[in-house]
């Protein structure tokens, strides 16, 4: 995100709608498709449970997605649905390559939140969120 986005600031009536949002919810289906393997072999109930809630959440975020338009609160940050894709898309690319399956879970934890986050709508939160995000991609 550039200088110019982070100054940009939502008025009334901005949102991100839902058919903008439909890539990322693509992004998150091949998210969750992404697991079936470690599913596959998953080596104790526990982590069975977990990753099948992973992919469950996952599926729901997407869900959610497209089902209505994000209004953004005003006066906070000016989201689009360009800077939301490359957030997950971003996340994608990194828990791809991940293979330790706590490791992939909390990344996808961290990446859920984010998606959270921009169902709120709040610029603010959402930000918080993406650095919270970066910083969990970034580690082993």
């Amino acid at each position: 995100m550039g200088a110019n986005d982070i100054d940009r600031l939502a008025l009334p009536g901005d949102m991100i709608r839902k058919d903008d949002l439909l890539p990322t919810a693509e992004q998150l289906i091949e998210m969750a498709q992404s697991l079936k393997p470690d599913i596959e072999r998953a080596e104790s109930p526990k982590e069975l449970a977990a990753l099948m809630k992973a992919n469950g959440d996952l599926l729901a975020q997407a869900r959610v997605l497209i089902e209505a338009d994000i209004e953004l609160v005003v006066g906070e940050a000016k989201i689009s649905a360009d800077q939301v894709l490359a957030a997950v898309a971003e996340s994608q690319k990194v828990i791809e390559k991940v293979e330790r399956v706590r490791s992939k879970l909390a990344k996808i934890g961290a990446a859920l939140d984010f998606v959270a986050a921009v169902l709120t709508g709040s610029g603010t939160r959402i930000f918080e969120a993406a650095f919270v995000l970066k910083d969990a991609l970034g580690k082993p």
